[in-house]
């Protein structure tokens, strides 16, 4: 059972289906020649995460003259800004000019059946922004997050969040994170997970617990909140969050947790201040037409890579010269999000400038 279908809102997990656009080979064998063609044949990479609709906005509207509208166009570019950047200061660092113009960034709007304006921006023109307002840009393809949220009871009884239940947090925190960009995932909490839930325990064996929680929902992080309600409703929670080796934790609210958890995630995949430069990333295991073609329709699809081409070939493995947004630390990240490429040892990283993967077949249907 794929449990990340139980998604809510807009955080819907899709795969990237944008065309790739065909490049220039150097030095390529007959083969290579021969499969270059086809490139734009080959389907999306399976395990992909992109988040939708990152660079639109749906605020309150209070009325359709310009004056109204201008107000309209400044607080959804503050959301989006704030979506787009992980940063969730993003929108108070936007200058007055800036705000005032903010019609000028607007691609399309509309109203929406329950009254708000849905505006929607041009993504190279927000992108263009928030470098020259120093904000990184944080791209669509993003961790999903497991959310193992437990509250104890003004009585003392214990109540678990998950994808069954209706409860007001599960709604805050879903708020929150269509805020931040940041697709949740809720436990269904059968008798699997209550029993995970009940030895949890702490240190290392609570580490292996949430990594199998993960695999399970396949998720990328695990958010866990062990919250308090007082009598007069209030939900105080102990925060945590776990992806792969990294760890933190914090205290405060109930949405704070997503605000938390998508501050610690923008800062491992956010690029910061728009810097870019060439990598040179080497695949092996590419043996056949298929796979060339889905790991180059693969690297030309991620946010951060601006531009791609084939290297050379040698043998089985394909050197890709690429044009990227951040570092290669940040791209090694950014690839595991997804399946199609896995590191051939460690992070992948082999040098400030190069990394070294492997194509992997989809495993998952």
């Amino acid at each position: 059972m794929d449990h990340r279908a139980s998604l809510q809102g807009s955080m819907t997990l899709t795969t990237d289906s944008r065309p790739s656009p065909r490049r220039p080979y150097r030095g390529l064998g007959a083969w290579m020649l021969a499969i270059a063609s086809a490139v734009s044949l080959a389907s999306p990479a399976s395990g992909a995460v992109v988040v939708p609709r990152l660079y639109e906005a749906s605020v309150p509207s209070a009325g359709t003259g310009e004056a109204a509208r201008k107000v309209a166009f400044a607080a959804a570019l503050k959301t989006v800004a704030v979506r787009t950047s992980g940063r969730r200061d993003a929108g108070e660092r936007l200058s007055p000019a800036v705000l005032a113009d903010a019609g000028s960034l607007v691609q399309r709007f509309g109203n929406n059946p329950d009254g708000t304006l849905q505006v929607g921006f041009d993504r190279a023109s927000i992108d263009r922004l928030l470098t020259t307002s120093d904000l990184p840009v944080w791209g669509s393809e993003r961790p999903v997050t497991l959310v193992w949220l437990s509250i104890e009871e003004a009585n003392g009884q214990q109540n678990w969040v998950g994808s069954q239940t209706v409860m007001p947090e599960s709604r805050v925190l879903q708020q929150v994170a269509e805020l931040r960009g940041l697709p949740l995932v809720w436990p269904v909490m059968d008798t699997e997970d209550r029993q995970l839930a009940a030895a949890l325990g702490n240190g290392e064996q609570a580490a292996t617990r949430l990594a199998t929680l993960a695999s399970r929902y396949r998720a990328d992080a695990v958010l866990v909140g062990r919250g308090r309600r007082a009598a007069g409703n209030d939900v105080s929670v102990r925060w945590s969050l776990q992806f792969g080796t990294t760890n933190a934790e914090a205290a405060g609210s109930v949405p704070e947790g997503v605000h938390f958890a998508a501050d610690q995630l923008a800062s491992l995949f956010a690029a910061a201040n728009g810097a870019e430069q060439v990598l040179i990333v080497d695949v092996a295991a590419i043996t056949d037409l298929k796979s060339y073609a889905e790991t180059l329709n693969y690297l030309e699809g991620l946010t951060l890579v601006r531009s791609a081409a084939v290297d050379h070939v040698n043998g089985e493995t394909v050197r890709f010269r690429l044009q990227v947004r951040g570092d290669a630390a940040l791209l090694a990240r950014a690839v595991r999000l997804g399946a199609r490429l896995a590191p051939e040892q460690g992070d992948g990283v082999v040098a400030a400038d190069r990394l070294a993967l492997r194509y992997q077949p989809s495993t998952i249907p």
